[in-house]
This record gives C-alpha cells, structure tokens and sequence, in this order.
C-alpha cells in the first residue's frame, strides 16, 4: 500500500501507533520484536550453512528494518529516532539494498563476524550513502540496563 492508502486505511497516526508498539502483535501480524528475533535465526543459519558464500535476502521494509534494528546493535530510543527522522538518506526504499559484510573494506580481510554495513538505492544514487560503516557491537554495564529499562513502563513491580 502506498502512504495514502495507509492512512485512509488505518488512521492518520498509524505508523506512531506501530512505533511505539515493538512488542505488540498488529492485527493478523508479527511485533518488530518478533520479525527481529526471527532475522536472527535466519541469518545465524545462513553463517552456518553458506561460511563461504554471498547470501541475497529480499524482503519487505518492516523486515528490512527489524534486520537493521537487530545487526546494528540498536536500542529502542535510537530506532525511533531513526525512523521518526524521515529523512531520504537513511529511509528504506523501495528496491534499496543493504549490505552487510565479513570483509573489512580496507584490508580485504575476511573475518568471522559481520562487521560492515552499507546501504545503496540503485534507482537514485543521491538517496544513500554507499560508504561502508562499521558496525560496533555493544556492551552494556548492569547500571546502563537498569536504567535504560526504568524509562519504560512497568508491568509488574516486584
């Protein structure tokens, strides 16, 4: 569905709605949460199975996002925040592709853990940024959790 369709479908706030939602079913359909867990089975697999090899995913743009949510290492406030930003260069295109790679763009050297990122809308160069970005695994300290986990609300106080 176009933008406009979407809207006259399902209201004006629709995709704030789904935002703020990432761990709500939407009717007849998956949480971001669970499309990301499921991005990670799938491309855990693939590791194992093509070690060797160059692997194409197509998808749709919640899938797409909830890949780059999940390999990008992102919290929450920085999805948002990506996703509210409307902006064309980092938005998902239609027929955009988003590579990731084992290979470190300047040495050539392969190694064991996807590492590298860029994203190309063939269509209109002008739309991304092509360069390779790192990717920056996080770690946190039980503190960080803690507190990143008080700005959400709680279900259940113990």
């Amino acid at each position: 569905m176009s933008k406009e369709e979407r809207i006259a479908k399902l209201g004006e706030n629709y995709v704030e709605r789904y935002l703020l939602n990432f761990f709500t079913h939407p009717p007849g359909g998956e949480s971001r949460l669970d499309i990301g867990l499921q991005w990670d089975r799938i491309m855990h697999s693939l590791s194992q199975r093509h070690p060797e090899h160059r692997v194409v995913i197509v998808a749709h743009e919640t899938i797409i996002e909830s890949g780059i949510f999940r390999r990008l290492h992102w919290t929450l406030k920085e999805f948002y925040e990506w996703k509210r930003a409307n902006d064309p260069a980092t938005k998902i295109h239609n027929c955009q592709i988003i590579q990731f790679s084992r290979r470190d763009p300047v040495t050539l050297q392969v190694i064991d853990k996807v590492r590298w990122w860029r994203s190309i809308c063939p269509w209109n160069l002008t739309l991304t940024d092509s360069s390779w970005r790192p990717i920056v695994p996080r770690r946190y300290s039980s503190a960080e959790l803690l507190s990143m986990a008080d700005r959400y609300l709680r279900l259940i106080n113990i």
